[in-house]
């Protein structure tokens, strides 16, 4: 199994991914700031065959969230996103812990989720 380790940052945030292939399936830990475990989202390509234009993907359940924590709102989707993609069973395993951020300040560290999505899937696309 070969682990590959993705970083972005804009401003002061800093978003890691490690990306570790299991057989068919995939892993990835996605950390920034002080890491820990928060949140578990979870994505399975469905059959082809489903309606135009929706994710392939089951939705149920989307993510785990350990109490006092809000990393489900990237783990889900990007579970999702990446099983879509990939065809492949996705876990994705989020802890990220900055200190007084707001709003605007997640909306960084999201569009940081989105991008790091984009590298994994054109990483694994290409292996």
């Amino acid at each position: 199994m070969v682990v590959r380790v993705l970083t972005e940052k804009r401003g002061s945030f800093e978003v890691t991914a490690a990306v570790f292939p299991m057989g068919e399936g995939l892993l990835v830990s996605l950390t920034g700031g002080e890491a820990h475990i928060g949140a578990i989202g979870i994505g399975e390509p469905k059959e082809e065959g489903g309606d135009a234009g929706e994710p392939q993907t089951s939705e149920d359940p989307p993510s785990v969230v350990f109490p006092g924590h809000r990393e489900d709102v990237v783990a889900g989707p990007m579970a999702r996103r990446l099983a879509h993609a990939l065809k492949k069973k996705t876990v994705v395993v989020a802890g990220m812990h900055w200190n007084g951020i707001n709003s605007n300040d997640i909306q960084n560290i999201e569009i940081l989720c989105d991008i790091l999505s984009d590298k994994i899937i054109g990483m694994i696309q290409n292996i």
